[in-house]
């Protein structure tokens, strides 16, 4: 290997830039994918929720609704600005 820098300078040199290089490039991309992967999971979390909220919401406007054919808009409105 000594030869081999000393035949040709900065062989052995550039290999190991090279190399920490792509060390540094790949760590860079891990926690990029980590970060990534916390902001899906916080995602999930929030949309779990909003669908919990919504699933909540629909059973007390179909308790207000019922079987009525006309129901009055305080108690639909009020409930459905809710959910947005």
């Amino acid at each position: 290997m000594l030869n081999l820098e000393y035949q040709k300078p900065g062989t052995i040199a550039s290999s190991v830039r090279r190399l920490q290089s792509e060390i540094t490039h790949k760590r860079q991309l891990l926690l990029l994918l980590q970060q990534l992967q916390h902001e899906c999971i916080a995602s999930m979390e929030t949309i779990n929720s909003y669908k919990v909220t919504l699933a909540n919401e629909l059973m007390e406007l179909k308790v207000v609704v019922g079987t009525k054919s006309t129901v009055p808009k305080d108690q639909v409105y009020v409930r459905n600005s809710g959910c947005s």
